[in-house]
């Protein structure tokens, strides 16, 4: 239902989800991630630590609504980068090594 809704929209910049449900996190990712720039993740064990969706982070080079960040407008192999999805996907790093499949250290 929310993948819909963010749909409907043509798309966010950034979308929050607070669960413990790893699986629906899990579908979160593969359901909204095409659909943000960025999607953050916050668990009960993090969502108090967890920085405020509207945070910008400059270093970050996603693929939201005009394809924030990294000069891609510019032209060249970057200019092309415009065109693919980039999704920051934020999270406790114990919760993403446990969706991702990844160790953390």
């Amino acid at each position: 239902a929310a993948a819909r809704i963010v749909a409907a929209g043509e798309g966010s910049l950034v979308s929050t989800v607070y669960t413990d449900d790893r699986a629906f996190s899990a579908e979160a990712i593969t359901t909204l991630g095409p659909l943000l720039g960025r999607l953050v993740l916050a668990d009960e064990k993090a969502a108090a630590a967890s920085l405020s969706p509207g945070c910008v982070f400059p270093v970050v080079n996603h693929g939201g609504p005009g394809r924030a960040g990294g000069g891609g407008e510019l032209g060249g192999r970057s200019g092309l980068e415009l065109y693919l999805q980039r999704t920051t996907i934020q999270g406790g790093a114990s919760q993403l090594a446990r969706l991702l499949g990844a160790s953390h250290k």
